[in-house]
């Protein structure tokens, strides 16, 4: 018996140490603060067709979902340099251009870019040098304009020696651009971390032949970026892949916009890219809740799990202070008498009265959009206000109505 547990137990650790060596470790290294930037095509801009009509409609794609998750970890800054219609020819002449310090015209990027983001992003090259310095973490999603809005047109026709050369010509020089693009910025910041993703294929399985056509497009893509991670990991880059080309298939019509003509993902399909991708960073995705609760707040990575729930008050999150602030670290100091509280925490003092309508940060004066609340015999007061007044960053998610302190 002494002899099965002792393997027993010697197999746990193996399998235990495993599993530690494999989960991403993206956060062990880094600082209490992130900076994410997005590089890429459409997809990193989170285009979906509902903005081609209404320019002022809320874009939520994956870029947006893997910033929350990153809050999660680390307080998070992202900026997102997406073009809609850029190809990798037009990502690495912006990377050329910037690295150059010149300012580019439009042509000199990519012909026919009708993207009105393009013109700013032009003018504040240094800025966006700048950016890639100093971050933590890139995405890159780029390639689909490269095949063109005829690829299904183009390959219809071609037997299979007709489409390996269509394939190898498109992907040659795919390669070509990005390994530059890459050689740039690994250069302005070789300790960053890079995912970059593969391709998927948006058409349904209506005609299998054409469908095993642009399947072997997509794998054929996916292959020469694994070989391409392989080669700067040697290099001692931190180059990941995050293959959401997977995700895709047999789920075209469901995670796509297909239906409309239109090959960009749904918010379902973005979901997917952002959950690949974070499990690529960090091994895990937090789904969003499922509760109806108002507001999940989220401090230091973890939910808060107090008894007495936040409340929303003319727009505004309360929460009960003792509860709160303790979990945030500090220090209350309740005076009944006066119905007043001091909160405490690394010489950041905070002070305020029940019925007020502002908190005093230490000689400052704050005034809240509502007074302090006694509400069941407990104290509510503003989460942003005394969050901030304690000098943590608030970050509130419309989408998921997540709220992160960090």
């Amino acid at each position: 018996m002494k002899y099965i547990r002792r393997k027993t137990l010697a197999f746990v650790m193996i399998f235990t140490l495993m599993f530690v060596v494999t989960v991403p470790t993206f956060t062990d290294a880094k600082s209490d603060s992130i900076l994410y930037v997005a590089l890429g095509d459409s997809l990193t801009v989170g285009l979906e067709p509902q903005q081609l009509l209404d320019p002022e409609a809320k874009v939520y794609g994956f870029v947006d979902r893997v910033y929350e998750q990153s809050l999660f970890y680390n307080k998070t800054t992202v900026k997102n340099y997406g073009v809609n219609g850029l190809t990798s020819s037009g990502l690495k002449n912006i990377i050329v251009t910037m690295d150059n310090g010149t300012t580019p015209k439009k042509s000199d990027i990519q012909n026919n870019l009708r993207d009105p983001w393009i013109d700013p992003l032009l003018k504040s090259m240094s800025l966006l040098k700048e950016d890639i310095k100093h971050a933590d973490l890139i995405t890159i999603s780029i390639g689909g304009n490269d095949f063109g809005a005829r690829t299904y047109i183009d390959i219809r026709d071609l037997d299979d020696q007709e489409l390996q050369l269509f394939l190898t010509e498109k992907i040659a020089e795919y390669l070509i651009n990005i390994e530059e693009t890459l050689g740039i910025i690994y250069n302005l910041n070789p300790d960053v971390t890079i995912v970059i993703a593969d391709q998927y294929n948006p058409f349904p399985r209506i005609n299998r032949d054409m469908y095993n056509k642009l399947t072997l497009l997509s794998t054929t893509f996916t292959k020469v970026l694994e070989e391409l991670v392989k080669k700067y990991k040697k290099e001692n880059y931190e180059l990941l892949l995050a293959p959401v080309a997977k995700d895709f298939i047999n789920r075209e019509v469901l995670y796509t916009h297909i239906l409309r003509a239109d090959i960009h993902p749904n918010q379902r399909g973005y979901e997917a890219m952002a959950k690949t991708i974070s499990e690529t960073l960090w091994g895990v995705y937090h789904e969003a809740p499922l509760s109806d609760k108002p507001i999940t707040i989220i401090v230091k990575g973890k939910e808060l799990q107090i008894p007495f729930p936040p409340v929303i008050l003319n727009g505004s999150t309360f929460v009960p202070i003792r509860e709160y602030a303790e979990t945030l670290g500090a220090e209350v100091s309740w005076n009944g008498a006066t119905q007043s509280a001091i909160v405490n925490l690394n010489d950041e003092v905070i002070s305020f009265k029940v019925g007020k309508n502002f908190i005093t940060i230490g000689d400052e004066i704050v005034k809240l959009n509502d007074q302090i609340q006694m509400l069941n015999g407990k104290v509510y007061v503003p989460l942003r206000a005394i969050a901030e007044g304690l000098k943590f960053d608030v970050i509130y998610i419309k989408e998921t109505k997540r709220a992160f302190i960090n």
